[in-house]
Formats: C-alpha cells, sequence, structure tokens
C-alpha cells in the first residue's frame, strides 16, 4: 500500500513537470511573438518618422529624443522578459531537483523493508549457528 501511494505520488509529480515544460514553451513562443510584432511595429513608425522629418527637418531633434526614449523603454522589457524566463526555468530546476530526492527517499524506503525482512530471515540462523559452537567447544 505505502509503496503504490508513493508511486502514485511520483506520477502525478510526473504529470506536473511535463505541464510546467509546456507551459514555458508556450510562454516563449509568445514572447517571441510579441517581440518580433513589436519590432515590426517600431520599424514601421520609424519609416513613417523618416518621411516626416525629410517633410519637417526641424521637428528632427525633437525626434532622436523619441528614439532614445523608445530604446531605453525596449531594454527595461527585454530584461523583465530576461527576469522572468530565468526565474520558470529555476522553478522547472527546482521541480527536477524535488522528483530526484522523492525517487531517493523511495529508493531508501524499499532498501529499508528489503534489510528488514532479510534481517528476519538472517537472524534464526545466526542464533542457531552460535549455540553449535558453543556446543562445539563445550565438548573440546
Amino acid at each position: 500500500m505505502h509503496a503504490a501511494a508513493a508511486k502514485s505520488l511520483l506520477l502525478q509529480q510526473q504529470q506536473q513537470y511535463a505541464c510546467g515544460v509546456k507551459r514555458v514553451a508556450l510562454l516563449q513562443h509568445l514572447q517571441q511573438q510579441q517581440q518580433q510584432e513589436e519590432q515590426q511595429q517600431q520599424q514601421e513608425e520609424e519609416v513613417e518618422t523618416q518621411h516626416h522629418l525629410q517633410a519637417h527637418p526641424q521637428d528632427h531633434q525633437q525626434q532622436q529624443q523619441q528614439q532614445q526614449h523608445q530604446q531605453q523603454q525596449q531594454e527595461q522589457q527585454q530584461q523583465q522578459q530576461q527576469i522572468q524566463q530565468q526565474t520558470v526555468f529555476y522553478q522547472l530546476q527546482l521541480l527536477v531537483l524535488l522528483q530526484q530526492q522523492q525517487q531517493q527517499l523511495l529508493l531508501l524506503q524499499q532498501q529499508q523493508q528489503q534489510q528488514q525482512h532479510l534481517l528476519c530471515h538472517i537472524q534464526p540462523h545466526h542464533q542457531q549457528q552460535q549455540q553449535q559452537q558453543q556446543q562445539q567447544q563445550q565438548q573440546d
């Protein structure tokens, strides 16, 4: 009963882990899509502003400041995304470690059960051998 419960628990965790992996893959895919869309949008905006600047040279300085600001925002977004990805990655690593620990625990429990089982068999034989040795000594 004990081993069966532990096994079902392990199965549950493996399923949770699989879900975690799928979720991360999906998240990364969505992030990539979002980045591509943002880049496309920015390129379009830049093309528009280039046309506008050619028509209105006095706006040029103001435009440069805006671009710098956009770049800073982009860098911040990228940093945030990296942090998110790292967090998810560490969570997965923790899950893996937990699984390994639980498997080791299971193995230990099984070994202990086997040892106890063996000890039960060995002890009676061991006592008999001791008695026989004592008898031989007395005869000598």
